[in-house]
């Protein structure tokens, strides 16, 4: 079967795809919203029958949306089985192929997640649950991008703000605290801290709201008189004052850089991109505030959530339309200029002579992906790091050895430790470049470009640090943070 890059009936699948993830984001946010994520106790069937066949009759309160919830779920695992064969058997390129394949890992995880959500009871993974169905579904807008005749035909823009130099990384950045606010979200939604808070955009009547003992059980005393709400903690509302703050981040960054997006490209499709971003965002502050002046309305707290995915779909979506989202294995797309392109860059703005390509700028077909990732995550160094934590988590052990916990250290540290090695060698690709020890490493040799490894770097980074706070405990996550302000390139030079 002849593959091709213009498929313009897989482009419409994959959008069919997307529109039917919000869809279940939206199913998945009535359940928290009505709070009857336990309505059915068993997965993966329901009350014993096949979840295909369970009587429509038994359709009542909370069992309607939960099993709702699991039917749309499994409609969207079946078109994601469909994307991925399709892209496999007719898309020409290789990357985009792979990116159905994640897609498709990606969806079975989630469905495993949500099983598992029921038959343990335990939070945390519901907060992993709607973290990765938001990732999920940005991965399927930018599949529905990349398979657009749109994207096919706008090189010449997507050029113009390839150069258009640190602007790249700063939405990138603003992109990632993003993610980490929906993380944010997630938690509160799952540790059922949406109204720890019931004020805005005062808490409790003040900027920031005691937390002792006695004015937590003072907060109690007043929900429980007038709502008969469940009892609140401290972490509760420093969670919801965390994710007031970062909204007000959020939302002052987005509107500086639509601002400069405006000044700096105007008409282009990243300016224009911005903008609506902005819009995005403060109808998502909106949202929120709603939320709680309603005191947690089902339909308006369902909406913050799914307008919260579509807000991160956009940005995805907005990030690679400004430059191609991967070239591994030394293929860069045909308007970055060739694999060597970079490497003479470099050496030009260093007042360095520029030859013919070196050994690292002809020879990028030689390595395999696994073993260009394994280059940029350091995977040798990242092993040593297991070590240390392994010996350190030994030593300060105290009693018998808790397994399931070491094993949580060592995944969160093994996440921390790549996404950093591979912001390491971004921050360091133009000294790589000049030098032939390191010429050879993904950047300078162009087998990978800078916004995939500031993507993968940040995600793995965040992730690593969510998994370690709520996996190991809050300390272990903000130590993990730290060393994220120390790089290896400042002490080698």
């Amino acid at each position: 079967m002849t593959r091709s890059q213009d498929n313009p009936w897989l482009h419409r699948f994959a959008l069919l795809t997307a529109a039917s993830t919000l869809f279940l984001i939206w199913v998945g946010g009535l359940v928290t919203s009505h709070g009857v994520g336990m309505a059915v106790p068993d997965w993966p069937t329901t009350y014993g029958y096949n979840m295909f066949f369970f009587p429509v009759s038994r359709w009542v309160g909370g069992i309607f949306y939960e099993h709702s919830h699991r039917l749309v779920a499994s409609g969207v695992g079946f078109l994601t089985v469909i994307l991925t064969v399709w892209l496999g058997l007719r898309e020409e390129r290789r990357w985009l192929r792979r990116l159905g394949y994640i897609a498709l890992v990606a969806v079975i995880l989630q469905g495993v997640l949500g099983g598992l959500r029921v038959t343990q009871m335990k939070d945390v993974l519901g907060v992993f649950h709607a973290t990765l169905a938001q990732i999920f579904f940005a991965l399927l807008c930018a599949i529905s991008l990349f398979t657009s005749r749109w994207w096919l035909k706008v090189s010449v823009q997507k050029m113009t703000v390839y150069g258009s130099g640190a602007i790249r990384y700063v939405f990138a950045l603003v992109t990632g605290m993003i993610l980490l606010q929906l993380v944010i979200g997630a938690a509160m939604r799952h540790q059922h801290a949406g109204l720890a808070i019931p004020d805005f955009p005062a808490a409790y009547g003040e900027l920031w709201p005691a937390m002792d003992a006695d004015s937590v059980a003072r907060y109690n005393q007043s929900r429980g008189e007038t709502t008969a709400a469940n009892p609140i903690t401290a972490f509760q509302i420093g969670l919801q004052m965390t994710h007031r703050i970062m909204a007000l981040a959020i939302l002052l960054a987005v509107a500086w850089v639509a601002g400069l997006a405006r000044r700096r490209f105007p008409g282009t499709v990243l300016s224009k991109g911005a903008a609506f971003w902005l819009v995005l965002i403060v109808m998502q502050a909106t949202l929120g505030a709603l939320t709680i002046w309603t005191n947690k309305a089902a339909d308006i707290a369902t909406a913050h959530v799914a307008l919260g995915a579509i807000k991160l779909g956009h940005r995805r979506g907005h990030l690679d339309s400004g430059a191609p989202l991967c070239a591994c294995r030394g293929r860069w797309e045909s308007f970055h200029g060739g694999p060597g392109r970079f490497h003479s860059i470099c050496r030009s703005r260093s007042g360095m002579k520029v030859s013919s390509p070196s050994i690292a700028e002809t020879a990028t077909s030689d390595k395999t992906l696994f073993a260009v990732v394994c280059d940029l995550v350091k995977a040798r160094l990242t092993f040593l790091v297991l070590l240390t934590t392994l010996v350190g988590f030994y030593l300060g052990s105290r009693g018998p050895l808790d397994y399931w916990l070491m094993f949580h250290a060592l995944a969160g540290t093994a996440l921390l430790a790549c996404g950093a090695a591979a912001l390491n060698q971004l921050w360091e690709r133009e000294h790589d470049a000049l030098m032939q020890r390191t010429a050879d490493r993904p950047l300078p040799s162009g087998r990978m470009q800078p916004d995939t490894v500031l993507i993968l770097g940040g995600l793995a980074s965040i992730a690593g640090l969510v998994y370690l706070a709520f996996a190991v405990n809050l300390l272990t996550s903000l130590l993990g943070a730290a060393t994220l302000g120390v790089t290896y390139s400042s002490t080698r030079r």
